[in-house]
């Protein structure tokens, strides 16, 4: 039975199962190549079984090959252009006055051949000038793949960064993977400050905090 895996594509970020059937020699800490619905990237091999808990409910994907140094150096470069892409796409949105819109994010394939844009709508958009900006920065990523993605408030806040009230580095960015279901009643039993400032993060909702010591 091949060996199975999970490799993480980014600081702070899900984990994916992949088979390391081509390369079982890899260990924990090791970069891989694989494919993913953003293209072809680098991950990080992030622990490693003979074998995946429960049935998988789709075909489990197989890592391409160990990365190598070549791997790394692209990697470096495609991140090095996809925050210049950003940075243009940020431009770009200012000129067609579409100040709704907030761009948290891209990334760019090994390949450079897809290009993927993470955006929040914080309001109405227009759509003429919504067309008329996909036509305009299509145009100037061309012969590129552009996907563009909308993501909600909490993803968003995650790729913006910052502080947090306490003072440190906000939990979405700096560990959490996954976005955990708060209630308000976890506040409630922590005789927290129901004051909307003292329970909200900067996504606008709960905090996640409120979850990390509700158990106990």
């Amino acid at each position: 039975m091949p060996p199975f895996g999970g490799v993480r594509f980014g600081y702070a970020e899900p984990e994916h199962v992949y088979d390391l059937a081509p390369c079982p020699e890899v260990r924990v800490g090791d970069f891989v190549v694989a494919e993913t619905p953003q293209g072809l990237l680098v991950g990080q091999v992030v622990w490693k079984r003979p074998q995946v808990n429960g049935e998988a409910e789709a075909p489990i994907p197989q890592v391409l090959r160990p990365a190598n140094s070549r791997d790394l150096v692209l990697q470096e470069l495609a991140r090095t252009r996809a925050q210049e892409t950003l940075e243009m796409l940020r431009t770009l949105a200012a000129k067609h006055e579409l100040g709704s819109v907030v761009f948290a994010h891209v990334t760019l394939s090994l390949d450079q051949h897809l290009v993927t844009v993470e955006y929040y709508p914080e309001g109405e958009v227009d759509a003429r000038r919504w067309a008329a900006f996909i036509r305009k920065a299509e145009k100037r990523l061309a012969p590129r793949e552009v996907v563009w993605k909308r993501i909600g408030p909490r993803d968003m806040a995650k790729r913006v960064g910052g502080w947090g009230p306490c003072g440190r580095v906000r939990c979405c960015a700096l560990f959490m993977t996954d976005f955990n279901s708060i209630q308000i009643r976890m506040a409630k039993a922590q005789n927290v400050s129901l004051n909307e400032p003292d329970i909200t993060g900067a996504c606008g909702r709960l905090r996640c905090c409120l979850a990390f010591e509700y158990p106990v």
